[in-house]
């Protein structure tokens, strides 16, 4: 099963991402964001509010 979560982005978007594509959810220190990066396309990354804990645990969550 999918792990959709959902996120908000920079412009307070809610967006859904499906967590089992990403290759890479890395914290940005200097903005407090978090990075993810997808298989396939790991040069367009997507910057989101919340923490990669966060993110984890949701994934965790929607897989249930």
């Amino acid at each position: 099963m999918a792990a959709w979560v959902k996120c908000t982005d920079v412009r307070e978007l809610t967006i859904f991402i499906n967590l089992d594509a990403a290759i890479s959810i890395v914290p940005i220190e200097r903005t407090g964001l978090t990075r993810i990066s997808f298989v396939g396309a790991e040069k367009d990354t997507v910057e989101v509010k919340e923490t990669p804990d966060h993110l984890i645990s949701a994934a965790d969550s929607a897989r249930r």
